[in-house]
């Protein structure tokens, strides 16, 4: 079995290597075979040619376009490419994915994540057209618990089979989830003091900080928002905190094609279904910036009727419990509003998708009904989340996640994470 792994920690895949064949990597690792960043800014020396590609595999990568498009925002600080510049990237990273397939004859690709950076992306999308093995791999909000699927599609359905036993998981809301900053103001960090700071930091990049400080001063004057306090909210409201963008939530778990990760046609979709009387109160994300929301963006998003924005330290659990419904993309909002009670809408593919109270956006659903549903028993719920994490590997495959994992060994954590994997393999025989 020849296997290629995207990502992953140095100890994870010097773990493959020993119980795989052959393994060749692409990782921010010391000691991977190629390095994630060479790929991702293409500034490697390669010997691909352009005319690997078949007909149908260009077709495909160009109906992904859009997608791949929105991934690649990553790439720039301030200003995105020209529309050429990502079209001729897209074609340099899928010649250069395809030659690598077929120099190494590979059968198999480990995802450390869902493909959402563009080049990881285009991995996936012809492996699907090769009819090669993927399996992708994304941590759970438990301790040492990742998902595991092999498609886009199944991600929040998990079909896979039970690959452990562990039942001692605690799986009630924490008090604060540790990726959201801890001090949230509405007071904003001064532009211009950040401009004097970079700048005598590094003068260099002077054109670089002066588009910084236009488009951060333009951020700052579009997201005002537009009530104050909560108790001013009279109506009825379905609560939508914004995705921060760009992010893997928002350019690969968007449903069908991506449709929803335009968030104002989602927002323009929620309002056109839900009763007039119903208020949508949306919260911008907490590390949200001036990327991916320039001014036509606030510009769609104020001429939705009967939607408000609140600041952003009003507490997000406090405006679950007063209202009527929560809607989200795929957000761990959703999840909160389970454990609170309240009626869940998700527009995209949620880990949590499968859960009893959950509903999954479609053109046929009438909010008013939903609206009125008995909320789901936390006891039901605990029951279901139980039978999903058997499905889970155990590790941690996303270093960030450490931070809620006690006695932490890159060794011990390597091994249980391929042991994991290759049950899931064999099982799935």
């Amino acid at each position: 079995m020849n296997l290629l792994t995207i990502g992953y920690s140095s100890a994870i895949i010097d773990e493959f290597k020993k119980q795989f064949e052959f393994c060749y990597s692409i990782s921010t690792s010391s000691n991977a075979d190629m390095k994630w960043w060479d790929v991702h800014n293409f500034t490697m020396n390669t010997d691909s040619r352009s005319d690997v590609l078949e007909a149908a595999e260009i077709k495909e990568l160009i109906r992904h376009f859009e997608m791949y498009s929105d991934m690649n925002t990553r790439r720039y600080a301030v200003v995105h490419g020209q529309h050429s510049e990502t079209k001729n990237l897209l074609m340099l990273q899928a010649s250069y994915a395809s030659s690598l397939l077929n120099k190494y004859e590979i059968d198999l690709i480990f995802f450390e994540n869902m493909p959402h950076e563009g080049f990881d992306f285009i991995f996936y999308i012809l492996a699907k057209l090769r009819g090669i093995r993927t399996i992708i791999t994304n941590q759970t909000q438990f301790s040492k618990f990742f998902w595991i699927i092999e498609n886009y599609e199944d991600y929040g359905a998990f079909y896979g089979p039970k690959i452990n036993s562990q039942t001692n998981v605690d799986i009630t809301l924490p008090t604060e989830w540790f990726y959201v900053p801890k001090k949230i103001t509405r007071k904003k960090s001064h532009p211009f003091l950040n401009l004097i700071k970079s700048t005598i930091y590094m003068p260099h990049k002077l054109p670089v900080h002066l588009l910084n400080y236009f488009y951060t001063q333009q951020f700052n004057r579009s997201a005002q928002p537009t009530i104050e306090k909560l108790d001013d909210v009279s109506e009825p409201y379905i609560y939508y905190p914004l995705h921060m963008q760009p992010e893997m939530n928002v350019t690969a778990l968007a449903g069908t094609e991506g449709l929803y990760s335009d968030q104002i046609f989602l927002l323009e979709t929620l309002r056109r279904r839900l009763p007039s009387y119903v208020k949508i109160l949306i919260k911008e994300n907490p590390k949200q910036t001036y990327r991916c929301r320039d001014q036509y963006f606030f510009k769609r998003l104020n001429a939705i009727h009967n939607l408000e924005i609140v600041p952003q330290d009003f507490d997000s659990r406090e405006l679950i419990r007063r209202s009527i419904g929560v809607a989200t993309l795929t957000g761990t909002v959703g999840w909160e509003a389970l454990c609170l009670g309240k009626p869940c809408l998700i527009f995209g593919n949620a880990w949590y998708s499968s859960l009893t109270g959950v509903q999954n956006f479609d053109d046929h659903l009438d909010l008013e009904l939903w609206l009125k549903q008995i909320p789901t028993s936390f006891e039901v719920i605990e029951k279901e989340m139980y039978d999903l994490l058997k499905r889970c590997g155990t590790g941690v495959v996303d270093t960030d996640y450490i931070a809620i994992v006690k006695d932490f060994n890159s060794r011990d954590n390597a091994v249980d994470v391929v042991r994991s994997l290759k049950r899931y393999i064999a099982k799935c025989h």
